[in-house]
């Protein structure tokens, strides 16, 4: 029973790890975003559903010919606009959205006519805007919010993707210069028409054609405008703006499947889909992030379960291969009639991704079982210390060898105090996990661990195999340590509850006695000498300077690159049981070090360690640009008491 149960146990993490990372790696890595969008794109333009025209919003779309009319074709001829307006007003158009920028002036008495007809418009109206921050100069941001008045203006911008350029979401607006909420031009007609005027971007729901080469609107010359019946326009919403095929073109998913006019739309009749949009509430044909989570789960969860089809791996993908042609035909149907627009390629990733990890699960079990005793074995000592016994037996006598090793000791802050209030079933889970992952960040640096003492861990860097960069090793070791400990205590619902306290590390370089020790019928691996005393004490002094990560500088000294890594000295410390003070340091992450911070706190330290009383000003400066810092604040004390130089002594552990 219990056997099925963490059979079960593990098919459902190995679905919620694929799942994950097929969805993040489709939203983060370009050229799989760009299949999933070609994906959306190929259902909304091959698959929508045919509907007639809208009836309500029509396009007076600005030809060639109809700049063909005028004596220069930018900006757009003022007094033309203006008799389009007055002809507008007199169909009685129910609103106007006018996606021309007047950001120029032009011949002065068709700009004043302009001017008074915006202003006379009876009916609501919008005007594209823009400021300096859309590219206009000064002059032109001056003219514009001269000539357009508050109340009608509407930003023309579009919000396309990152990666094909794409329109898909309605442009909200933004905070104008003088702070004021400038709304999109669809927004602003909207809010002018008693319509929501989001202040977020939205999902585009496009408005369905008659036919894949038609358009969703009327579109209607604007020079033809007076010619129009009055019922073509008499109570519509009116969008006036460029139509030519070279001018304020833009990509919609309709060109996954048509090029030409129909797959690159036009501003305006973009802003007419928005606008659509907004004034019914229609809702994005994609689903929310529960649903869209929700699928790709369900496809990985089948991909790891296939692991119980058949014997063998061609049959499990073959197996694969037909639910997920299933479920692609199944999303294109399900858009077809019903318009939901769920993702695709993320689930298929996710269902093979999981497939394959569920078969490293089967491999991996059977090679466990043919390597039982192996790995029994190595659960009492490193594994790299079982594959010397495995090849060379004799090496069980009880023996030891002077060498030069580093040693990394660990310790939980406050584990004492916690382990006497929590239950202790529900602190050893944690406890455990807590465990494997700093084993594993041990045997990837390739460490030997040695010993767990309560919650301290005991590792070496050097043995059983020799290695001439065990100092480095060992410090790389402490930096995927502290990082593994901090995400652990924020990400592991046990460690959380628990409130488990932050993980110190001390380092330290030395020779000592390594080899088998104890009784002829029980003894370990394990290494002995004052250099082990003096690294345990190393990482107790994390508490004394608020640190995490603390190393003595015979570990610098012994480090094989050219450049030393990144740290700063604490003190010269005399722990206890050793006359002599050792020098440490705190390692720094590199992006950390490389603030000109600690530049200037180590020509602090040097003054202090020199003795020069310029050392306790220059310290005071740096605590007051890092008043935290307990190391500072220990320094200042001690000099401001009459101390001198950077030796402290430490009379506890």
């Amino acid at each position: 029973m219990f056997r099925r149960l963490r059979l079960v146990a593990e098919t459902l993490l190995l679905a919620a790890f694929a799942a994950v990372v097929a969805g993040f790696a489709f939203r983060h890595l370009p050229f799989l975003g760009v299949a999933e969008q070609w994906l959306e794109d190929y259902r909304i333009g091959a698959l929508t559903r045919a509907k007639e025209k809208d009836d309500t919003i029509v396009v007076l779309g600005i030809t060639e010919k109809t700049l063909g009319r005028f004596k220069y074709r930018s900006p757009v001829d003022r007094g033309f606009v203006a008799d389009l307006l007055d002809t507008l007003a007199a169909k009685d158009a129910r609103a106007v959205g006018l996606d021309v920028l007047l950001d120029q002036p032009t011949e002065p008495a068709k700009d004043e006519r302009l001017y008074e007809a915006l202003r006379a418009f009876p009916a609501p109206l919008a005007v594209t805007y823009a400021t300096r921050a859309d590219g206009l100069t000064a002059d032109q941001a001056a003219y514009i919010k001269k000539f357009v008045p508050p109340g009608m203006r509407g930003l023309g911008n579009l919000i396309t993707d990152g990666m094909r350029d794409t329109v898909r979401w309605i442009y909200p607006g933004r905070e104008g210069p003088d702070g004021r909420w400038i709304p999109g031009l669809a927004a602003r007609l909207s809010q002018e028409l008693g319509g929501p005027a989001p202040r977020h971007r939205r999902p585009m729901a496009w408005r369905p054609r008659p036919a894949p080469t038609d358009r969703a609107f009327k579109v209607f010359p604007a020079h033809a405008a007076k010619a129009l019946p009055d019922a073509w326009l008499k109570d519509r919403i009116v969008l006036v703006g460029a139509v030519q095929p070279q001018t304020d073109r833009h990509r919609t998913p309709y060109s996954a499947v048509q090029a030409g006019r129909t797959g690159m739309l036009p501003g305006v009749l973009i802003h007419a889909h928005a606008l659509w949009q907004l004034l019914n509430d229609k809702a994005s044909p994609k689903p929310g992030p529960l649903v869209h989570w929700a699928v790709i789960g369900l496809l990985a969860l089948v991909g790891a379960s296939l692991t119980f089809v058949g014997q063998g791996l061609p049959m499990r993908l073959t197996a694969g291969g037909v639910v997920a042609a299933a479920f692609l035909a199944g999303g294109f149907a399900l858009y077809r009639w019903s318009g939901v627009l769920i993702p695709m390629g993320a689930p298929a990733l996710a269902l093979f991704g999981a497939l394959w990890l569920a078969d490293i699960r089967l491999a991996r079990r059977e090679r466990n079982q043919r390597r039982f005793l192996k790995d029994a074995f190595s659960r009492y000592m490193a594994p790299s210390r079982v594959e010397q016994l495995l090849d060379d037996p004799s090496q069980l006598a009880l023996v030891g060898e002077r060498r030069e090793l580093t040693f990394l000791f660990t310790d939980i802050a406050g584990f004492t105090t916690l382990s006497e209030q929590v239950d202790p079933a529900e602190l050893t889970g944690v406890l455990n996990r807590y465990f494997d992952g700093v084993c594993h960040e041990v045997d990837a640096a390739g460490g030997t661990v040695i010993d767990f003492i309560g919650d301290a861990v005991f590792v070496i860097f050097g043995a059983p195999l020799p290695e001439t960069d065990h100092a480095d090793r060992a410090l790389a070791c402490a930096g995927r340590i502290d990082r593994f400990c901090e995400d652990f205590r924020r990400t592991d619902p046990g460690a959380r509850q628990l409130g488990l306290g932050v993980t110190r590390v001390g380092l330290h370089t030395g020779v000592a006695m390594v080899g088998n020790f104890g009784a002829s019928s029980r003894f370990a691996y394990t290494a002995l000498g004052d250099t082990v005393n003096t690294a345990s004490r190393v990482e107790g002094l994390n508490k004394a300077f608020d640190t995490r990560v603390c190393l003595t500088g015979a570990v610098l000294d012994h480090m094989t690159p050219a450049e030393p890594p990144p740290a700063r000295p604490l003190a010269d410390v005399a722990v206890k049981g050793r006359g002599e003070p050792v020098t440490v340091y705190e390692s720094l992450e590199p992006a950390r070090a490389a603030d000109p911070f600690w530049a200037e706190y180590r020509r602090a330290y040097a003054l202090m360690a020199e003795g020069a009383p310029e050392a306790l000003p220059a310290l005071r400066a740096l605590a007051e640009r890092l008043p935290g810092d307990t190391t500072l604040n220990r320094h200042i004390a001690r000099l401001e008491a009459g101390e001198t130089g950077a030796t402290i002594i430490m009379k506890e552990k």
